[in-house]
């Protein structure tokens, strides 16, 4: 249920009150849930003036690809997203992470370690329950490959979740039926 004060924050649009009220962020896509006056300060990048409303999804990521993402390097981004939830007073945070993210630390405990170090600079007393962003792959080749680095990263005891997406060029949604029973068997909610 929410607070009195917070409908009254939210109704008068006053996000400094909203910041002040503890909440939770519980889907949230790293590194897009990142601030943009953070990143202009800690990247110190200027990325003109955002248009007021997009036109649609596809506008808006073309504004973030253009202005942001060819500025800021993903570590950045997912950085901004601690400092965004920091700033919104979230005291519980389910933040994604696509797989691929970890391979560019190379090793999974490394990227742990690196996310960790960024969650407790910024929201050391949040609730993060991180959870593993995850396209499917399309041949058997593929799924059996990725069942194996699923049992690589599941074995950090990291993720509390897994979101498994379809892009519309991944495998059909029933597909997704065996990494369904998989995350069953390794007690994570899909």
């Amino acid at each position: 249920m929410a607070s009195k004060g917070f409908i009254e924050y939210l109704q008068t649009g006053d996000l400094e009150g909203l910041a002040s009220v503890p909440k939770s962020d519980l889907h949230n896509h790293a590194p897009n849930g990142d601030s943009v006056e953070y990143l202009k300060r800690f990247a110190d990048i200027d990325v003109g003036v955002r248009p007021a409303v997009f036109a649609s999804i596809t506008e808006m990521e073309n504004w973030v690809h253009a202005k942001i993402k060819r500025a800021c390097t993903s570590e950045m981004r997912y950085e901004a997203a601690f400092a965004q939830a920091a700033t919104d007073g979230i005291s519980v945070l389910a933040l994604s992470f696509l797989r691929n993210a970890m391979e560019r630390f190379g090793i999974c405990g490394q990227f742990i370690q690196v996310f960790r170090e960024i969650k407790n600079k910024h929201i050391p007393d949040t609730l993060f329950l991180p959870e593993l962003s995850y396209f499917g792959s399309s041949s058997a080749y593929e799924i059996d490959c990725e069942y194996s680095l699923m049992d690589e990263i599941l074995s950090y005891n990291y993720f509390t979740s897994v979101d498994l997406c379809n892009d519309g060029l991944a495998q059909p949604a029933p597909d997704y039926k065996g990494y369904k029973k998989y995350l069953q068997k390794q007690s994570l909610p899909d």
